[in-house]
């Protein structure tokens, strides 16, 4: 995978996973000391230590903006970066798993851009100085209507952008598999009610790095005596340790894992999205690439009221357990379309272009 003009040039599947580390040479970043006598632009990006593919998958929308990697910062620590010079990061995603560890540090010169802040840390990051900070950096470019709200809400200037992912396309270009239909992590009560023609033949990913643990811990909840000993656990922990607990159990599991290979499989999974003719799911990091790669999606989750989907699901073919219970049986799956491909298509060029102008790059490289 060669990366010519901000795009990188088509080969087949087992050629870009065998050259991501050194198409993205993270195998090679600089060491701090050795920045200090640069005069060019250094670049961050976002990486992170959790279960979700879907992270990774927002790293890799984020690099392939990017001239180059030469620093990697963990998501949940950028108060913690320190650097000799300052580095410019693209600060998109979900945050955060650790609001102790806001605002980011000064060493980081940030685009805020397809931010979500997710709404239990809300009141921990918009304290004085969080609300002091993204003032400084405003607009903010949000990824749901949900965190534009409750930033205006706080003084802070702040436009939806829409989800970083939707740019995907125009990095992976790949044939779609006639008759290939991609269903991730979708619930079980709503897969049962698909037509066997579609569920004998369809290719099943899932947006976890550790998806055995992920499915004992889902069965778990459903019994009553786990979540009972779950509370008494809790209860014997000191308030920081009860914090995130299920987060920090998965953190454990994938703390080994290289970069390079979170990168490899989030670039597998979205090669699986691309060459499919439909995708089901109820992972939104799966449903906005698909959406990003034109590819018509079903959206179905239990609860569409999460915060993290306001803005988003006009975008796509959306649906909670009942409603897709009644209404699949009238789905034409050979004339399916997605709602609104020119709303994304605006969202796209939005994205590309404000993320042109913080880096400054030349207009026709990205374009």
């Amino acid at each position: 995978m060669v990366k010519e003009g901000g795009r990188y040039r088509d080969m087949d599947q087992e050629g870009k996973l065998q050259d991501v580390k050194e198409v993205f040479a993270l195998g090679n970043l600089q060491d701090k000391q050795e920045l200090v006598g640069r005069t060019d632009d250094l670049y961050g990006l976002l990486v992170h230590s959790t279960s979700n593919v879907g992270d990774d998958i927002q790293s890799l929308a984020a690099m392939h903006f990017l001239p180059r990697v030469d620093v990697l910062i963990d998501r949940d620590a950028t108060r913690l970066y320190k650097s000799p010079r300052p580095v410019k990061v693209i600060m998109n995603g979900w945050f955060t798993h650790k609001p102790e560890n806001w605002p980011p540090s000064e060493a980081i010169k940030p685009l805020f851009i397809s931010f979500h802040l997710t709404p239990n840390v809300v009141e921990q990051i918009l304290t004085k100085e969080g609300i002091a900070y993204l003032r400084r950096f405003a607009p903010i470019g949000t990824r749901d209507r949900f965190t534009q709200r409750v930033l205006e809400e706080h003084g802070i200037e702040a436009y939806f952008s829409g989800c970083l992912t939707l740019t995907l396309g125009d990095i992976i270009r790949v044939p779609r598999i006639k008759g290939k239909v991609l269903i991730a992590d979708l619930e079980p009560e709503a897969e049962r009610h698909l037509p066997s023609t579609i569920t004998n033949q369809a290719l099943r990913i899932t947006n976890s790095l550790i998806p055995n643990l992920d499915s004992t811990l889902n069965k778990l909840s459903g019994y009553a005596s786990y979540r009972i000993v779950k509370q008494l656990v809790r209860s014997f922990l000191p308030k920081k340790a009860r914090e995130n607990l299920d987060y920090r159990l998965r953190s454990t599991f994938v703390r080994h894992l290289s970069v390079q290979h979170r990168l490899a499989v989030a670039m597998a999974r979205l090669f699986a999205i691309a060459s499919s003719e439909a995708v089901i799911t109820s992972r939104l990091h799966v449903a906005l690439p698909a959406l990003g790669f034109g590819i018509p999606v079903l959206f179905v989750h239990k609860d569409l009221s999460d915060p993290r989907f306001e803005g988003l699901l006009p975008l796509l073919h959306h649906y909670d357990i009942i409603s897709f219970a009644k209404e699949v049986k009238n789905i034409d799956w050979t004339q399916l379309r997605n709602p609104r491909p020119e709303a994304v298509n605006q969202l796209r060029k939005q994205l590309i272009a404000n993320i042109q102008r913080f880096l400054a790059l030349d207009q026709s490289r990205l374009a």
